[in-house]
Parts: structure tokens; sequence; C-alpha cells
């Protein structure tokens, strides 16, 4: 299973197909011999950099004769054989008279070499002459050739040599077999990195004196001719210049090279394919998080490391590795991958600029006026917001011709042109060209337009563009709607300019679109090219949407500043620059935390909650807030949480937010009007307390002495006017100056408010063991009411239900923050009475009589002044349930 994925892996990367075809394509180049001249070039030069070595040990003696010399050879290996010689070869021709002194001898350990015969065109060996009978049986025969060296060096030797029909071994091999070394490969390579100076001794010399046993002890010694200026001579690799070896001594370096075990061999068909195809692999996985510039070093790099790795092969293991077909492996291995991995790059960079480019523009980037094919319905609705006019109709030129056409039509029809043969070189286009401005069209003697019923008044302006008559527009308009003449003209005109300036601008791109999809320009142009062109027109159009975006955020009249999730700053207007600067306040060196702490004076355990309350339920706060010093003013401040947009799902954090958003109200205002209202309000009680009593006392007066009528009546009429006109003066003020009524309240935190209310009464309420429950939000909450009552009102309604409770009972204050108003429920365990006795005593109308219904009743109404609703349930025995309803600051 995991072979079976890391398959299907490989498969997958970039480059594996390249990278199996360069495969198969170097492993056949090698297999065909097309590599083999360079490799032979290649291992003679690594064969000659090892040099031979000081301490070289043979298992070969070669004992050296002259053509035409005959020795007493059964003598010669006895003295050989007695100084502890492994075996006796001859690999160069023997006398008949030698071959019998041989063969009488009859040792087993002598085995005598033939040399082949050759024959035909091109030339063909055959087997060597037959010998006699009775020296066929008495001898052990091998066969003595060697094979063609390529490149002009002996490398290698052939175990067997095919003479047909027969494979017929050669000299080495026999002689292998013989002192016990098997198996031996059919082709070897002759080793002479491990050196070429065989111990040799001369035929010569063996008859004159006894053989050291310390040079023959345990050797094969091979019998051959000399080297002679007549002889053939054999260059093998590593060789120095000017030096060849004889016959006799590659012989001998062939047969030392199997009897030590150190014949040089090659991997192989099958190897040289393992090898290439994990070489392959390699190189494939290797590359691919490498960019160009260093998988470019990494392949030089391989590349020449297969000369030391060519070295210590052949120098330890006597191994000859395909060195060539690794390095061209690696060498096709890099383009072929690089080239894949373009490709696959390309295909992907394109496909995420199309589908960038489309998301931005199908997203964020309405068409533009160009690209729609419904630019006249944009030119028809931009004209008509500006002027209203009664009926408009656009005509645009023919395209080499005189004549215009009908394009759009908006309250009207086509039909409505009165004039029918659009030729704009006839009157009325042509003053319209020559005024190069709007005309009005006299409708009493030749109107352009159908005349309809009114005081309509037609124009007609010519859409005109560098000279260039594009169209014409023209419209109805009635008389009130023109204003002053001349502003009506240059307004006209400059609309018609610039409406004309998009027409043209929109042929041209028509034109260069028209241009750029020709057949001919597709084929030679670089698709690249346009998409990339497609991507930076969106992305230039989404820095314009965004630019707009953020110079809009800037001039906000609201002080704002945006922080990430980690509390950094991400934006900041100016209003907001301005009063943290001015408060001596660096935003860029807080974060929101610090900066929400500063303002709305809370300890940082508090601050922490409404920061984890933002970030985990998204629900926005609102704080009362102060900017720090002797800074004036009085500030609410907003905090809302940014949550993600739930299609970015490349930016996801463990949060549903990334950010919080501050917003600092100045309400500075709020409270100088109901300052403003204090003051009109104590102004309005003082002057309507002294009119009243004025009134009240020739009211007195007049029960007293009616007949003080006719005097008193000035008096009342008089103070009467007083208080209206005051009356009137503060509305006046209230309406005119002041322009904005706020029903006497403005945002309150109402939780302090009623933990107050609720201290005030603890101590009442112990003497009768009275407790209460109280259920706040732990969040803050703004609610509106005036803060100089509400703590008032609240400590009214518990006193209430505490005159009412029963001893031992407790008082419940639940407060809940909704989505666009508070609710406060107040409730005991009381008497209680019917609803319909409570109803009646809290009715407008009720009766002046019990003080607690009365207070009861003001209460109430203070809720209502302040746009709120109140409920009061009751039931016999079970006490009273007060719900208050309170606007949200939201």
């Amino acid at each position: 299973m995991q072979l079976a994925i890391l398959w299907q892996r490989l498969r997958e990367l970039p480059g594996f197909v390249a990278g199996a075809t360069a495969v198969v394509a170097v492993w056949l180049i090698s297999m065909l011999g097309g590599l083999r001249a360079l490799d032979h070039v290649y291992y003679d030069f690594i064969v000659g950099t090892m040099g031979e070595p000081s301490s070289a040990r043979y298992e070969v003696l070669l004992v050296e004769t002259r053509p035409g010399e005959a020795h007493d050879w059964p003598q010669l290996g006895e003295r050989l054989f007695a100084a502890g010689a492994r075996q006796l070869i001859f690999v160069s021709p023997l006398a008949e008279a030698e071959l019998r002194g041989l063969a009488a001898w009859g040792d087993e350990r002598v085995l005598v070499g033939r040399a082949p015969l050759e024959s035909g065109d091109p030339p063909q060996l055959r087997a060597p002459e037959a010998l006699p009978a009775d020296l066929a049986e008495r001898l052990k025969t091998a066969l003595v050739a060697l094979p063609l060296g390529e490149g002009g060096s002996q490398r290698g030797q052939f175990g067997d040599f095919r003479i047909r029909p027969r494979l017929l071994p050669g000299i080495e091999k026999a002689a292998a077999v013989a002192a016990g070394r098997a198996p031996v490969p059919p082709v070897f390579g002759i080793n002479y990195h491990r050196g070429t100076s065989l111990p040799r001794i001369g035929a010569d010399r063996l008859e004159r004196e006894l053989p050291v046993p310390e040079l023959v002890q345990g050797r094969t010694v091979l019998v051959g001719h000399a080297a002679q200026p007549w002889l053939a001579h054999y260059d093998a690799p590593g060789m120095p210049r000017g030096k060849r070896l004889s016959q006799l001594e590659v012989h001998g370096l062939a047969l030392d090279s199997l009897l030590q075990d150190k014949a040089v061999h090659d991997f192989g068909p099958i190897a040289s394919a393992l090898a290439l195809i994990l070489s392959g692999v390699a190189l494939v996985v290797a590359f691919q998080p490498l960019r160009l510039f260093s998988a470019f070093w990494v392949s030089l790099a391989l590349i020449a490391g297969s000369v030391p790795f060519a070295w210590l092969t052949m120098r330890l293991f006597d191994l000859w590795p395909p060195v060539l077909e690794l390095s061209l492996m690696t060498a096709l291995a890099f383009p072929l991958v690089y080239r894949a991995k373009s490709l696959a790059e390309d295909r992907r960079l394109r496909k995420l600029i199309g589908e960038t480019s489309t998301k931005l523009q199908n997203r964020y980037l309405p068409p533009g006026f160009a690209e729609t094919d419904e630019h006249w319905i944009y030119v028809t609705n931009l004209v008509d917001q500006i002027l209203q006019s009664n009926r408009t109709i656009f005509l645009e030129r023919v395209p080499d011709d005189h004549r215009v056409r009908e394009i759009h039509a908006l309250r009207c029809s086509i039909g409505d042109i009165d004039e029918m043969r659009r030729d704009y070189q006839r009157v009325p286009y042509t003053l319209a060209i020559e005024q190069r401005g709007v005309v009005e069209i006299d409708v009493g003697r030749r109107p352009y337009l159908k005349v309809q019923l009114g005081r309509e008044r037609q124009f007609l302006a010519p859409l005109i563009f560098g000279g260039e008559v594009l169209g014409f527009w023209a419209f109805g308009l009635e008389e009130e709607r023109i204003g002053d003449a001349a502003h009506f003209r240059a307004m006209v005109d400059n609309i018609a300019g610039q409406i004309g300036e998009l027409l043209y601008q929109r042929q041209l791109w028509q034109a260069r679109r028209a241009s750029e999809g020709a057949a001919w320009r597709r084929y030679l142009n670089d698709d690249a090219l346009a998409l990339h062109r497609r991507l930076s027109q969106a992305i230039v159009a989404l820095e314009r949407r965004v630019s707009s975006f953020e110079h809009l955020f800037a001039g906000l009249s609201t002080a704002a500043i945006v922080f990430d999730l980690f509390g950094r700053v991400v934006l900041v207007n100016e209003r907001m620059s301005r009063l943290l600067t001015d408060a001596g306040l660096a935003p860029y060196g807080m974060t929101a935390a610090d900066l929400i702490a500063t303002l709305s004076g809370q300890d940082a355990g508090r601050v922490r909650q409404t920061v984890q309350a933002l970030l985990s339920a998204s629900a926005p706060t609102v704080l009362p807030a102060q900017l720090p010093g002797d800074t004036p003013g009085h500030y609410i401040l907003s905090l809302r949480s940014l949550e993600q947009d739930p299609e970015s799902a490349d930016d996801t954090t463990p949060f549903r937010s990334h950010g919080l958003l501050l917003e600092l109200v100045d309400v500075t205002d709020i409270h100088r009007l109901y300052g403003v209202k204090t003051g009109l309000v104590s102004y309005l009680n003082h002057q309507l307390n002294n009119h009243l009593t004025a009134v009240l006392g020739a009211t007195k007066l007049l029960e007293m002495n009616p007949a003080a009528l006719s005097g008193m009546i000035p008096l009342i009429d008089a103070q009467c006017r007083k208080a209206a006109t005051t009356v009137e003066r503060v509305q006046d003020l209230l309406t005119h100056e002041l322009q904005v009524d706020f029903g006497g309240s403005y945002p309150v935190d109402p939780r302090e408010p009623a933990a107050r209310a609720v201290d005030e009464l603890r101590a009442r309420a112990a003497e009768r063991s009275i407790g209460f429950d109280v259920h706040v939000p732990t969040t803050p909450l703004l609610a509106y009411a005036n803060p100089r009552e509400l703590q008032a009102t609240l400590a009214t309604l518990l006193d209430f239900l505490l005159d009412d409770a029963v001893e031992g009972s407790r008082i419940g204050l639940n407060m809940t923050d909704r989505a666009d108003h508070v609710e406060i429920v107040l409730t005991n365990s009381g008497f209680g009475l019917p609803q319909e006795r409570l109803d009646a005593s809290l009715a407008a109308a009720a009766p002046a009589g019990d003080d607690t219904f009365a207070r009861l009743r003001r209460a109430l109404q203070h809720i209502g002044h302040w746009g709120g609703q109140t409920q009061v349930s009751t039931a016999l025995g079970e006490g009273f349930r007060i719900a208050l309803v309170l606007r949200s600051f939201q």
C-alpha cells in the first residue's frame, strides 16, 4: 500500500515522465555502443591517474624466450616445480620436438597454448591445426588469442572464444580453472591499475642456474616470447608515453587478474538499467525543491563527481561503473525536468492568473464603460440624475456616413423625433456643430422633438471630441428647471464634452480589442502577455478601489482605528490620529488593550474580559471614554470585531475575528445640549412659576373682590402673554438654534446606576431581612436615559417593590442586553393587588391620593420620556413585576 502511494506520488512529480524518457534513451544509447569510444577514453584516463602501487603483488612469473630457440622444457619445468611453481603454461608456439618432450614428461601441471588460424575476408578465427593423436592425448592445450583492442588499447580478454561451431576456452580461463579460480566470466577486464611490472626471468638463465624460490614460490609460470622489434606490441590503459606491452605481458596480466580475483568488471545491461533508474528517480526528486540556478550547479557537481566516484570504485572494488551514462543522465535530466517543471508552473500560473483576474473583475470591479454593452444606459442615467429632463434621446453617428441613428431614449420613444432625415449635415445638427455646444430648438418654427403640452423647451447638444462628431444628445426640459441660462448652457456643454470623451475612449478600446483579437495577431502574440496584462489591469483597478476606500476611511468624521488580531495598528484615520496626538498618545506604540484601558479608564482585567468577549462572541461593545489630560470633551468608545469572510479560507485563525475596530464618538454636543436643556427647563420653570403665581394672586383677589375684575383682567392677560412668550422662546431655541431633539436622554451605562440604586436601599432592606438578586451583563452596554434621573428612577421602583415585599424574601433585578434594546425586569415576592386596580392607579387621569402610586407613575413616565417602554403586572398574593425597555445605543 505504501509503495503504491509512493509510486503514485512519484508519477505526479513534474518531470517524472521526462526522467523516465531520459533513462530509456541513455540506456539504449549505451547498449547500442554510442558511448563506447568515449567510455574507453574515460577509462584510460581514470586508470592512468592511479599509478602503479609500490608494493604490488603478482601470482604470475614470466619466462621469456626468443623465437627460434629450443629448450629442454622438462628439465626446466622440474627446476621450476621444485622451486614451488604452481603451473607451467606456454603461450608462444613450440617446436614439435619440444611438444614431444613435454608429452613424454607428462606433468599434469603443464598447459600448452595453441594459436587459432585466420582465413577469409574479413578474417575469421578457425581452430588451430590438429596435433598428432599421440600428442593430443598426452598434452593439455588451450587457445591463445587476444581480441582486437578497441580504441588502440588492449583493455580486456575473452574467457572463451567462439570457433565455429565450438566454444573453446582461452589460455587464461584454462589456467585459472586449473588453479581453482572458477567461475571465469565470458569477458573480463585486465587489471592495469594494480601494477603492470610482472616479475620475469629469461629461459637461458634458467638453463644456467637454478631459480630462486622466492621468485617462483606459489606463482604460475608463463612462458612466451620476450619483446622483439618484429613482434606485435600492445597499448594498455595507463601506460607511460612510449611504453608498450608484449603479447606475453598482456597474457600474464590477464591471467594474474583472474588468479588474484582482480579482474575488472562492469555493471552489465541489467545493473546499468537499474542504476540509471535509481539515478533518474533520485534526480527527479532532488530537483523538485531546487531553483534553476541551484539545480544547474548541483548537476555540474554531480557530473564532476563522476571522476572521483569512478576512481574509488576502480581502486577499491575493481568495478567500472557506467559513469558516462550517469553523467549523461544528469545532463539530460536537468533540462528535461526543469522544462517539465516550467511547463507545470506555467500551467498553474496561467490558471491562477485567470482565476484571480476573473475573481477580481467579477467580485470587486464593476464592468468599465468601455467594456460594457450597456454604455448608453449609463450615459442616460448620468444625465437624468443631473438634469431630470422630461425626455432624452441619444443618437450615434453611423461610421463612414453623414447620418445618425437612434440609440437610446428615456421617458419617450424614438418615434418622438420629428426630424426624419437624420442627416447631421443639415439643420439643426450643423448649427450645433458650428457652435460646438448646445443649441435651443425653436419649437414654434421647426421643432426637433414632437411638441407636447406644457412649457417644455427642446435642446440639441453635439457629442464631439478631438474635432470628431460622435453623436448628438436631444432632450426636453421644463422651463422652471433651467434657471440661469448661462450656467445651464455651460453645464450641458460640460456634460456633452465628457460624454464625447467617454465615447471616443470606448471606440479606441474597441478598435484595440478588435486588433488584438485578429487571427494573425493571436497567432503571433504571446498569450501569457495578454494574461499578465489582464491581471495587471485588474490589480490596478483593485488598487484604485482600495485606495479610494482608504481615503474614505481616512476622511471619516468619526475617529476610528483598526487593530489586527495581535493588537497591532492596521489603519487609523486622520481624526483619530489627531485626537490621540493632541492627548499625548502614540497610536502605533500601543496595543488595542492599552488604548481601550487608557480611554475607558477600566482596569486590565476588565479590558481583557471585553476583548475576550469581542473575539469569541463578536458582540459589539460600547464604553464611556475620556481622553487623558486636560483635553476637553466627552466620548463614547465603540468596539466592534471584524469577522472573517467565510470565502477567504487562506487566512484562517482560531478566532472568528481577524481584528478590532475602535470608534471614538464625540458626545460633547450631547452633554452641551443636556446642559442647555437643563438651563432652559430651569428658566422655563422659574418664569412660568412667576407668571402663574401672579395669575393665581389675581384670581384670589377676584374671589375676595369681584368688583376688581376690570382692573385684574389686564394683569391676568399680561401674565398669560408673558408665559406664552416664554414657552414660544424656549420652543424657538430648541427647534432653530439647537436643531436636534434628544428627548432629554443620551447613552448611559445602566449597570452602575442600578448598582447604586440597590446599594441605596440595602440598609432599609436588611432591617426586614430582604435581600437583592442582581443579574447584570458582564460586558458594558449603553441605553438612552437621563443619567441624573436614571438612578433615582430605579431607586423609586425598587423602593416601591421593597414596601410591598414580604419579610425574608428577595427582590430581583435582571438586566438583559437585546439586539436593539436593554431590558430591566424588577420582581418581588409580596402581597400584590388586582391588576385592574393597579391599571387604574397608574392611569394618566388617576385621582390624586396615594403618594406611593404617584411616585411610581412619575418614574414610569420618565422611562417613556426617554423613548422606552414599561409594563407593570401584579396579582394578589404574588407581588409585582416591572419590565422596563430602554433603547440601546448601537
